[in-house]
């Protein structure tokens, strides 16, 4: 699949638009088996960095443990094909652990530092909410986001980051306050919730407050 060239990985929980191009021509002009996309701000500081010849000198560890200058590893990498080797077959493991091994042995590691553009690691339920309330402060003029296909009873009344998924039903005179609802998820009539999580399957009903449905 990846036709022996090099490619991009992304981790999962990443939300990002960080524009990569300088990055590409880096990994492509260093030869570089892995280049890490860092930033200075953000979040854990746990990436030891020498900007001078553009290497990672660590990673991983608090910030009080590096010599160097520390950056945030955003999840998002180049890699070269040769590294798909370092990954012992038919186990789980961290690409962390695989970086440290390699800087363990000398090999180089390339990165570069990308401050433009938004990031957010939706690892946890409150950065899950968080970004969606930033994403809904851009908006002008609209109240969330609601799929076309959700059914919305009379007189629900949305609020704040609200995101209705596709199939979802919304019962009557519904309050939805900063609460995302997801695909074929249901609210009950006349249920109160305010930063709920409600997924797919599942009715949720009542007055509740930073509850998750599941």
């Amino acid at each position: 699949m990846l036709r022996d060239e090099p490619f991009i990985v992304y981790n999962g929980d990443v939300l990002t638009d960080l524009p990569l191009q300088k990055a590409i021509r880096a990994h492509e002009e260093q030869g570089n088996e892995a280049t890490l996309i860092l930033r200075s701000k953000g979040g854990p500081l746990r990436v030891g960095f020498d900007v001078g010849s553009q290497c990672v000198t660590d990673i991983g560890r608090p910030m009080d443990a590096l010599g160097s200058p520390q950056f945030l590893f955003t999840g998002i990498y180049l890699l070269s094909p040769e590294f798909i080797r370092r990954i012992p077959p038919a186990t789980k493991i961290g690409v962390v652990a695989i970086f440290r091994e390699m800087l363990q042995s000398g090999d180089r590691i390339g990165g570069v530092v990308i401050d433009d553009g938004d990031w957010w690691d939706l690892g946890s339920r409150e950065e899950y909410l968080a970004v969606h309330a930033h994403l809904a402060g851009e908006k002008s003029g609209t109240v969330g986001w609601i799929d076309p296909s959700a059914e919305i009873g009379p007189g629900v009344k949305i609020s704040g980051a609200t995101a209705i998924g596709a199939g979802a039903k919304i019962g009557r005179g519904a309050m939805l306050h900063d609460c995302l609802i997801w695909e074929n998820a249901e609210v009950a009539s006349g249920a109160d919730l305010s930063r709920c999580i409600v997924t797919g399957g599942v009715v949720a009903e009542g007055r509740r407050v930073d509850v998750d449905f599941f």
